[in-house]
């Protein structure tokens, strides 16, 4: 989606949570259900995320993710010994009971039916991004912090860590304290 669907998508999104806010108690919207407020936002960026995350998954399993993480322009870029793919869930995806299973699935039919020998592993990247995004979307609504990124790298968590540190002004060489 190009930014100015995305951005006219958004803004209609902006008045269906005020319509749905907006709501009596009487009124029952959509067919008789109440939709979570967040819902919207939620669904839009899973659709986001199906657009990323198959090649994503694709550099992981080729192990071509990036091995240097750089926090901001002027920073000294520095290696990642193992960069890799984690849900919000806390899950690595390399290592997902689910995907897993659906790889062997995959490949056990590939492997034995010719018919789907044709299947690539980016075909089944694909289906795993899409069984990852429908995980996350059966979460509690609003658990899954859409923003800061449902599926990170290594690097990207170490992005969000240091950037919270950094707003907290904690010191570098002090630890965490546990809340």
């Amino acid at each position: 989606m190009d930014s100015k669907t995305n951005h006219l998508f958004h803004v209609w999104i902006n008045s269906e949570a005020t319509r749905f806010r907006e709501y009596g108690v009487a009124e029952k919207p959509h067919h008789g259900f109440d939709p979570h407020e967040r819902g919207l936002y939620d669904f839009k960026s899973a659709m986001q995320l199906l657009e990323y995350l198959p090649k994503q998954i694709t550099r992981e399993r080729t192990k071509s993710l990036p091995l240097v993480h750089q926090q901001y322009l002027h920073s000294a870029p520095e290696p990642i010994p193992e960069n890799h793919l984690t849900c919000w869930l806390g899950e690595r995806l390399d290592a997902c009971p689910i995907l897993k299973r659906l790889r062997a699935s995959f490949d056990e039919y590939r492997l034995k039916h010719p018919y789907y020998a044709s299947v690539t592993d980016e075909q089944v990247d694909g289906v795993a991004a899409q069984v990852c995004v429908w995980h996350l979307l059966m979460g509690q609504p609003g658990f899954v912090d859409w923003q800061e990124g449902a599926v990170q790298t290594t690097s990207d968590r170490m992005f969000w860590d240091r950037l919270y540190r950094n707003l907290a002004d904690v010191p570098p060489d002090q630890p965490e304290a546990d809340d």
